[in-house]
């Protein structure tokens, strides 16, 4: 299993189109910080305002107007997972047409640790988008807004803003886990790059019409909001737990969807063969 995880890191450290990605994803999100700033410049003058430029985010990280509070939204905003679905189905579907992962289970490996460790290097993937976004856009939020804001933030604040960054990550590995489980399945980078960012574009229709099924099956009349219970809700949701809005719900989500997708995921990649 580490051999495993140490050959599928290397091949990802070596694989240009990671930080291709990132770097495309920083910076149409320092663009973006720029744009707000000139927006915001434009609105002052409107309204003939001489007050100083205040960059807000949604939430209670609204009352900082500083870096870090840039850096932590673009993180929660959950833009990222654009390039991620794309990414994880390149990196993986390309492991199949090279003949990789056929080698590698006629080693003697068993598909279950086949399947995490290539799941567990989109983990560091998805890590590394982030992070890399986290450093470019706080650095260029300081720059704009003047402030860093670490020396506004008491350490219950603190603790709060790091357990969001924590809960938001969880929530963006366990879509990773959805967009691993798809490419396993269909091993085109074409088929699963477009049924990743169908979950993505349209999940909020998925449930509805999940939703209008179970309806029907329990003949009831009642709302059930199964939207609510989706990633992407969450990622929004997660938000309110800086000022003290539900944790579990986000959490829960988070789990429940890395679990399932590991399990049905690696179940399909078991029964399946290898071409």
């Amino acid at each position: 299993m580490a051999n495993l995880i140490k050959s599928n890191l290397y091949k990802l450290f070596k694989r240009k189109s990671l930080y291709i990605f990132s770097m495309i994803y920083t910076a149409l999100s320092c663009m973006s910080i720029f744009i707000l700033k000139i927006a915001d410049e434009i609105r002052n003058k409107t309204a003939g305002a001489s007050e100083d430029m205040a960059i807000k985010v949604e939430g209670r990280l609204s009352n900082f107007n500083d870096g870090l509070s840039l850096g932590v939204e673009f993180i929660v905003n959950g833009e990222a997972l654009i390039f991620l679905a794309v990414f994880t189905a390149m990196f993986i579907a390309a492991e199949f047409t090279h003949g990789t992962i056929k080698n590698i289970a006629s080693k003697g490996f068993k598909r279950k640790k086949i399947y995490k460790s290539i799941f567990f290097s989109m983990v560091v993937a998805t890590i590394i988008m982030l992070g890399i976004n986290f450093i470019f856009t706080t650095m260029v939020g300081t720059l704009v807004t003047g402030s860093i804001g670490i020396g506004n933030i008491d350490k219950l604040l603190l603790f709060k803003i790091i357990r969001l960054v924590i809960i938001e990550v969880l929530l963006h590995i366990a879509m990773v886990s959805l967009f691993v489980m798809v490419t396993m399945i269909f091993r085109s980078s074409g088929v699963a790059i477009t049924i990743n960012l169908c979950l993505l574009v349209f999940g909020s229709a998925y449930y509805q019409f999940i939703e209008t099924i179970v309806r029907y099956i329990l003949k009831t009349d009642k709302e059930l909001n199964l939207i609510n219970y989706g990633i992407q809700k969450n990622l929004y949701l997660a938000k309110a737990t800086v000022n003290g809005g539900d944790i579990k719900q986000p959490l829960i989500v988070a789990v429940v969807f890395l679990i399932t997708s590991l399990i049905f995921g690696t179940i399909a990649f078991k029964r399946s063969d290898i071409r």
